[in-house]
């Protein structure tokens, strides 16, 4: 570990270490607590959680599909680039994107960060088609015909509060100017007009991009960020650290935790920049980070690299789990619009059972055009794009069968709800069944294995039948397990569902 802060700095490290490595120990602590308790709510495959006995099967991350850029620089303020740091929110059926840009050279303009740097702001109802409103709010070039939003905010991000009064509806949560000045959590009852308070929660200037939002299960704001040495941390690369907050327009007192770094697994000289990390809203237990992988070229080239996106996984957003080190989203081909820079935002667009990211891609390295001789840096405008990518409903990660058949277990569970939905995918020389067994692993009669009507299908909500028959109501309370039996076959999520 790469964290040194006294005694308990030492311990809390040892506690990161075993809750990203996950080792078998814990996970059978875990299961050993007695029966899951899951209600009616959806369950996702993204670790071993529900998986107590298996073969053949093993948990596979599912990188998300490019559909190209969704957003450029074409505006005035917008001249020098966009930058890696946005936030999209879905309200209701409005999608607002929240983005900053520079309208002059950022490395080579004076005050660039106080007079030419912008939070901007942009609107859609399907999440593939942006416009960027006339707001009348911020002055450029004598006229307020923009859709600029604030001047000097660069990192921040936006997120709807469930807690606050319909005046304070809308918080961002940033800095002001060149990471600078203090953490501020300026309010918005329209997510468009903004007021910033004179005084800061915090005095950290953690940079990259400053991430919050409100935990329904926990009762509490969580807030992360890089973790940097005026927050306590001694580090050798970037991190990511937490931190919880009782109220996150008050300052704060707690210490924040690191969460998430490199370890002996990866190279040396790759940390995680930025953290994107969401609590997903549509299962139980389900948080996921999506923290862009900087590779930093050798330290004579400056302060530069590559940088992709990588996933991890939590039940409580503690706990962190990579359950593959590779990107999640990859740089482009060589020469591609994204081919050397991918960084993702903060946020999830649902429409029907797809679900849309957004990343901003350069063809230019870490360093963009700060080492650039002055003749080649110039022909560098409106550069990075906003990207979208798809995944499925649920599709982070999956439990995959192998080709020749495979098999899992769950611990025992206790359900509340009449029928057995899948998010799953079977291929077309594939299938699954289900089983459900008591709490020992007997089959229960008239649900077992050789009950199951063969499930042949790509569904993110299969219902499962037994001889034509879909009610398990008369399960509902008591431990039982589910058996999958699977060949080809891909299961992301389960729930048990009420229904009329």
């Amino acid at each position: 570990m790469r964290v040194r802060a006294g005694f308990l700095g030492r311990l809390w490290s040892v506690v990161v270490m075993l809750s990203v490595c996950r080792p078998a120990v814990l996970q059978a602590v875990e299961k050993a607590s007695g029966p899951i308790r899951i209600g009616s709510g959806k369950q996702l495959f993204f670790d071993r959680k529900f998986i107590d006995t298996s073969e053949n099967v093993r948990i596979v991350m599912n990188p998300p599909v490019k559909r190209g850029p969704v957003l450029v620089a074409d505006k005035p303020w917008e001249d020098f680039r966009l930058t890696s740091y946005f936030t999209v929110v879905q309200d209701g059926q409005l999608c607002r994107m929240y983005y900053s840009c520079f309208s002059k050279d950022q490395w080579h303009t004076p005050d660039s960060w106080d007079k030419h740097a912008y939070l901007c702001y942009a609107v859609s109802t399907d999440g593939i088609h942006w416009t960027k409103p006339d707001l009348g709010i911020v002055e450029f070039d004598g006229a307020k015909t923009n859709n600029i939003l604030m001047r000097s905010v660069v990192d921040g991000t936006v997120f709807i509060d469930p807690k606050a009064p319909p005046e304070r509806r809308y918080k961002l949560l940033h800095t002001v100017g060149p990471h600078r000045g203090g953490l501020r959590v300026s309010y918005s009852a329209d997510g468009v007009h903004f007021t910033t308070p004179a005084g800061t929660v915090s005095p950290w200037n953690p940079d990259s991009q400053q991430n919050a939002f409100w935990d329904g299960r926990l009762r509490k704001y969580v807030a992360y960020l890089r973790g940097r040495p005026d927050m306590g941390f001694e580090v050798a690369n970037r991190l990511v650290a937490r931190i919880e907050i009782g109220d996150i327009t008050k300052p704060w007192r707690a210490k924040a935790q690191a969460v998430l770094q490199t370890d002996e697994r990866d190279p040396a000289d790759v940390d995680f920049y930025t953290n994107a990390c969401i609590r997903y809203p549509w299962a139980d237990d389900a948080y996921f980070m999506f923290p862009a992988a900087y590779h930093h070229f050798p330290p004579e080239m400056g302060n530069d690299g590559l940088l992709d996106t990588s996933l991890a996984v939590s039940r409580d957003g503690i706990r962190w789990d990579r359950p593959d080190r590779g990107p999640y989203v990859s740089i482009g081909l060589k020469d591609e619009w994204d081919s050397q820079f991918v960084m993702m935002g903060v946020g999830i667009v649902r429409q029907g059972d797809l679900l849309c990211q957004y990343y901003n891609g350069v063809d230019l390295s870490h360093g963009g055009t700060r080492r650039m001789k002055d003749e080649d840096r110039w022909k560098w405008r409106r550069w990075s794009k906003m990207g979208l990518v798809a995944q499925r409903l649920d599709g982070f990660c999956s439990a995959d069968a192998a080709y020749e058949g495979g098999w899992l277990v769950t611990p025992p569970l206790i359900f509340a709800g009449k029928r057995l939905v899948l998010n799953v995918s079977t291929s077309s020389a594939g299938h699954a069944i289900v089983g459900i067994l008591d709490a020992e692993g007997k089959p229960v009669p008239g649900f077992s294995p050789a009950d199951c009507d063969r499930i042949l299908t790509n569904d993110v909500a299969h219902v499962v039948t037994w001889k034509g028959k879909s009610d398990v109501s008369s399960l509902a309370g008591r431990p039982v397990r589910l058996r999958f039996e699977m060949r080809s076959t891909k299961l992301y999520a389960f729930q048990f569902e009420e229904y009329d």
